[in-house]
């Protein structure tokens, strides 16, 4: 979403773009800075036990609890804030052959120095090993670590191998998601 608003701004010069999917709409707007904010129901995060499942998706990683997006379905693991997040490697052959709680997708999260939270998002039952920055995890992790950090703005990174950086901001029952993106290949198709 974030890729083809700044494709639409740059080439279009909108300022405000409103896309249409199966659940509503969802609204994008280009700010001066060039940063684009894109605005989603926020998912509210609700406790659930770590399944055996999980750990074995994940080895070596020491997770410390789970919730799982009401809305979405995406589970959330948090692990200790010592474990190296950049160093996790899941076991994508026993996430594809499993079908329950989880499949509609996976992040993994802990506090940071640098930033509020750290994350990282899995889901190889769509095609997508790892998904480099996503918009619609964060509607649970900016609720789960709004409430544990108590606040309604937060500074995120999401670890993957093309990391992003990520502004929240909680508004009622709406996250406004910020980001930057940056065209790197333009190309013309010829008939």
């Amino acid at each position: 979403t974030l890729a083809a608003s700044k494709v639409l701004f740059e080439k279009g010069s909108p300022v405000f773009i409103t896309y249409n999917y199966r659940g509503g709409t969802l609204g994008v707007t280009h700010l001066p800075d060039h940063s684009i904010v894109m605005d989603f129901p926020l998912d509210t995060p609700l406790p659930l036990p770590v399944r055996e499942e999980f750990r074995t998706f994940f080895p070596s990683t020491r997770i410390v609890s789970c919730v799982i997006g009401q809305t979405t379905q995406k589970v959330i693991l948090r692990i200790e804030d010592d474990d190296d997040i950049e160093r996790i490697r899941p076991d994508f052959g026993a996430m594809r052959l499993y079908a329950g709680v989880g499949d509609r997708g996976i992040g993994i999260t802990k506090r940071s120095t640098r930033y509020d939270f750290v994350s990282r998002y899995f889901n190889p039952w769509f095609g997508v090993d790892e998904d480099p920055v996503t918009g619609s995890v964060h509607t649970v992790l900016a609720a789960y670590w709004g409430a544990q950090l108590r606040k309604s703005t937060l500074h995120a990174h999401q670890a993957s191998y093309r990391p992003g950086d990520l502004e929240l901001q909680i508004e009622g029952e709406i996250v406004h998601i910020a980001g930057k993106a940056t065209i790197v290949l333009q190309g013309v198709i010829e008939l």
